[in-house]
């Protein structure tokens, strides 16, 4: 055999080598074989397909089963003596080492934990761990979220405790009656309360609250995909894909979402999470009622329910007003605006515009305000009920336009869309939209000829003059 075949048959048995690992790992990190398998095959075949790495892949991953097995003092063991030998981790080492600082941290071993950690600095995979990072280190959090729940062998049991772990006590008396949705306790405090000036993280009472509402309603499907995107979003920005192609970028793209939905929606931890931030399945009714009676107590209770606004990334922000639009509260909106809520008000704003197939574009400036979110978040409950019960408020900013503003809400409807279609049906559905909402428009002075940066309303719907 000559050289060169030789290097081909070495660089084969290598891939093949490597592809064996990713399988074994994957069987029992992702698919947990160990609940209906005995594994001891497979760290058989790690001793003999990979003996130089044995003594790190065995005992990691007999250190991840232990955990599964709800085994601490195994799982200690194991991952202490991975640690040893964990110059033979190669790709493999940011995942065992968070894996190993996430479960020692957890069971209160901070010391054993930062050898983890410290090694990762060494090998410059981590950044150095000063006090206050390891001081607001959430390691109840982190551990479910190196060690989900549906691994375990006792996956109800997992649960209970992954809830109880994810479980947060507000210490201000006023929060945590809005975190229980306790509407009797609420109203007890309400009147020793200034709801103009008191915030909660931040916020005040009354954009708390509705904010509260509004998770319990979306339920955990909705508060599970949000966490996804901004999971995703968030580990995506400590990235630098500057250096791949096009292609490699959205491949990584991909795999990241990959990641963080098997992390938080088949791992199940998205729901435990919700559950045990917003109350369990058979009490989300009964909190939802109890938080819609908090809102309108605190709508009473802020004489101005406008002035606090929440700064949003770029140019926008958000109000009680907004951000009940945004999340087609209908109620709650009605009452803001029977309190006096200024529906006129606008809040910064952001650009919008159209690609032509000839290439040019047509944009203009989209305010940030009560008709405009309505229709960005098509919250269109909220968006009929203004426009029928509040016709001679929305009047106002039916036909008004500036050079920055160059658009109508009814423009923008259409636009925002029958425009956004993404495919044949989409286009009927939204479509049918528009026609139901175009009397409602009018009805509140809309204008259907009345000319835009992108053209009046009728050519955008493709009506004959």
């Amino acid at each position: 055999m000559n050289m060169e075949n030789e290097t081909q048959t070495s660089q084969e048995l290598n891939s093949a080598k490597a592809q064996t690992i990713i399988y074994i790992y994957d069987s029992i990190t992702q698919d947990y074989v160990y609940k209906n398998h005995d594994v001891e095959p497979f760290f058989a075949q790690i001793r003999e397909i990979v003996p130089a790495q044995a003594d790190f892949f065995e005992p990691w991953l007999r250190g991840f089963v232990s955990v599964a097995q709800n085994n601490g003092l195994k799982a200690k063991e194991y991952y202490t003596q991975a640690l040893s030998h964990a110059d033979k981790a190669a790709e493999y080492l940011p995942t065992f080492l968070q894996q190993g600082f996430a479960f020692f941290m957890y069971i209160g071993e901070k010391e054993n934990a930062l050898k983890f950690w410290n090694f990762g600095v060494e090998k410059k995979v981590f950044a150095s761990a000063n006090e206050r990072f390891i001081t607001n280190f959430n390691s109840k959090e982190q551990f479910w979220l190196q060690f989900a729940p549906n691994m375990c062998l006792d996956q109800n049991k997992a649960r209970d405790r992954a809830s109880n772990d994810y479980k947060r006590t507000a210490a201000n008396p006023i929060q945590k009656a809005i975190d229980d949705a306790d509407f009797e306790q609420f109203s007890q405090l309400a009147d020793g309360i200034n709801f103009d000036s008191e915030r909660i993280n931040g916020v005040s009472i009354l954009y708390y609250a509705i904010q509260r509402k509004a998770s319990v309603k979306a339920g955990p499907k909705k508060f599970t995909e949000d966490l996804i995107q901004v999971q995703s979003s968030q580990f995506i920005s400590k990235l630098d894909f500057s250096q791949l192609s096009k292609e490699s970028q959205n491949e990584k793209y991909m795999q990241i979402f990959h990641q963080m939905r098997r992390t938080y929606e088949k791992s199940g931890l998205g729901k435990i999470m919700f559950n045990a931030y917003y109350g369990k399945d058979l009490e989300l009714s009964k909190n939802c009622e109890e938080l819609e009676k908090i809102v309108e107590l605190s709508i009473q209770k802020t004489s101005s329910p406008d002035d606090f606004v929440k700064q949003i990334e770029g140019k926008t922000g958000s109000n009680a007003l907004l951000f009940a639009a945004e999340t087609d509260d209908s109620k709650t909106l009605k009452s803001l605006i029977e309190k006096g809520s200024d529906v006129d008000k606008i809040i910064g704003s952001a650009k919008f515009g159209l690609n032509y197939r000839d290439g040019s574009t047509i944009s203009t400036e989209i305010p940030n305000s009560l008709v405009y979110r309505l229709i960005s978040f098509k919250s269109y409950n909220s968006l009929k009920m203004y426009l029928s019960e509040f016709g001679e408020k929305a009047r106002r900013s039916m036909t008004e336009k500036s050079d920055k503003f160059n658009i109508t809400p009814l423009t923008y409807l259409i636009l925002n869309t029958i425009y956004s279609s993404a495919s044949e049906e989409e286009f009927k559905k939204n479509k049918a939209i528009v026609d139901d909402f175009l009397p409602f428009f009018q009805e509140a002075g809309s204008v259907l000829d009345e000319n835009t940066a992108f053209g009046t309303a009728k050519k955008l719907l493709g009506m004959k003059d």
